[in-house]
């Protein structure tokens, strides 16, 4: 699989995390080609999908098949179920099935004759308490950038994903941190790079994850790997969560947005 992913690299966590160091092109790349299966489920009231497409040699094109006719099915350890409805090509959404912190929730795949299966406990929710506008401290820009305020827990091992989103377009910058290097203070983070332009009246909009620990290791191997087109040699994909042998991610995960406009 060659897919092209923007990452900033992990920030060192301190009275005030910055998350933006370094923008770097992931090059996930597979021998053969392997079925990805990528998934969330939420805490928010809205439909969810599972999406499962197939990888292609390195040499090839990022054209990637979306695979109709599997059987999806999403359970939890409090009795819910439900089979996904293929809503479009190699898209299958739910209809029903609620995302509540604390539970643990089973993905089942069903393509052809083989099966495919990933669990994931939704974390307890950790909010974010506000956003604001400061100026950058890296020297990216003399425009304030925005930051997203919240409070770790006393209790460790709470990971984070933070997402941005312009005018309702997510930027291709995924953050993510967790708290072993610094527990239970006032976390304010920024979204900064040479990349990012805000604009007069433009709406930010911060979503900020909770992540169980296996799927948190998928996105910080990923902020590691530092391939890229021009770069010799082919780094490995991120370890799945997804028994089987497929590739890809599946995440029970609590999240809290919040939005500002920018002056």
């Amino acid at each position: 699989m060659k897919t092209f992913i923007k990452i900033i690299a992990i920030a060192i966590l301190s009275h005030v995390l910055y998350s933006c160091t370094k923008v770097i092109e992931v090059d996930l790349n597979s021998t053969d080609p392997k079925y990805v299966i990528e998934g969330i489920i939420t805490n928010e009231s809205k439909p969810f999908s599972i999406t499962i497409k197939q990888s292609v040699n390195f040499s090839e094109t990022n054209n990637y098949p979306k695979i109709s006719g599997a059987v999806v099915t999403i359970s939890d350890n409090a009795g819910q179920s439900e089979t996904l409805v293929e809503s479009s090509a190699g898209k299958y959404t739910t209809s029903s099935i609620l995302g509540i912190p604390g539970r643990t929730y089973q993905l089942n795949v069903k393509i052809s004759d083989k099966t495919f299966t990933a669990s994931s406990t939704m974390p307890t929710l950790v909010a974010l308490d506000s956003l604001s506008l400061k100026k950058s401290s890296f020297g990216f820009s003399s425009k304030k950038v925005v930051h997203y305020n919240f409070n770790d827990p006393l209790t460790r091992g709470n990971n984070y994903k933070a997402d941005l989103y312009i005018n309702r377009k997510l930027e291709k910058i995924v953050t993510v941190f967790n708290d072993r290097l610094a527990n239970g203070i006032k976390i304010s983070s920024a979204f900064q790079g040479q990349d990012l332009e805000y604009k007069s009246g433009d709406t930010l909009r911060v979503s900020l994850a909770n992540l169980d620990n296996t799927v948190f290791e998928y996105f910080f191997e990923i902020s590691q790997l530092s391939g890229g087109p021009n770069q010799a040699g082919t780094p490995a994909n991120p370890t799945s969560n997804i028994s089987g042998g497929a590739l890809g991610y599946f995440s029970a995960q609590s999240v809290s947005t919040l939005e500002i406009v920018y002056p």
